[in-house]
């Protein structure tokens, strides 16, 4: 099946929704489970999503482990939300 641009918009606001629900909540379990500190958590949330992830990392008390489980909760956010779209692709 060809991707038509109703199909595009559908699928792309299909993801857009699901990213703005999961990347938020992927990134913050992670990235707690690995010491981020309670107190920093949604300054460092928001640097890392509408920030730069660089800036993020000079944040006070963020240690690597606590980067590269911000980046794998990035991951998981991402691929969360792409289930959706492939979901909608098999309807």
């Amino acid at each position: 099946m060809p991707l038509t641009r109703t199909s595009y918009s559908i699928y792309f606001n299909i993801f857009i929704e699901k990213v703005q629900k999961f990347l938020p909540n992927y990134v913050a379990l992670y990235a707690i489970e690995a010491g981020l500190p309670l107190s920093i958590a949604e300054q460092f949330i928001s640097e890392w999503l509408l920030g730069s992830p660089e800036n993020a990392a000079k944040l006070p008390g963020i240690t690597p482990e606590i980067v590269a489980a911000a980046v794998k909760g990035t991951q998981w956010g991402y691929a969360k939300s792409l289930q959706y779209v492939w979901y909608a692709i098999l309807i």
